[in-house]
């Protein structure tokens, strides 16, 4: 819960260039229910997509050792590191303008249904 403030900065600073898409990996089996998972989106009020990953089928592939475990992918949907802990403010800026003098970022944003806007 501590990253969403985190992610809603991260969000509004580079909505051009950087896309967040959560992974949920669920602690509990209630917490394996989409409509358990989609219910908590809504009350946190998160604005990015999250996948409900109920059988640990991308912690696996992506090597997940502790939550939360944040992947950075670079637009050759190649991964470029994997923090667990927050990321600063410095480190994406540099991200960004790395692959911005490569050429590599192209500035829009991700087109989503969000939660809030499909019917319950």
């Amino acid at each position: 819960m501590h990253l969403f403030l985190q992610f809603q900065k991260i969000e509004s600073k580079f909505s051009r260039e950087v896309t967040v898409i959560g992974v949920y990996s669920a602690k509990f089996t209630a917490e394996k229910e989409t409509v358990n998972l989609r219910r908590a989106i809504l009350r946190y009020e998160i604005e990015h997509p999250v996948v409900n990953d109920r059988d640990f089928q991308l912690w696996r592939e992506y090597t997940v050792g502790v939550r939360p475990t944040l992947m950075f992918i670079d637009p050759a949907s190649k991964i470029i590191g994997k923090h667990q802990r927050e990321v600063t403010q410095g480190m994406l800026d540099d991200l960004v303008d790395e692959y911005d003098e490569k050429g590599l970022i192209q500035r829009s944003k991700l087109t989503s249904n969000l939660e809030k806007e499909k019917e319950l």
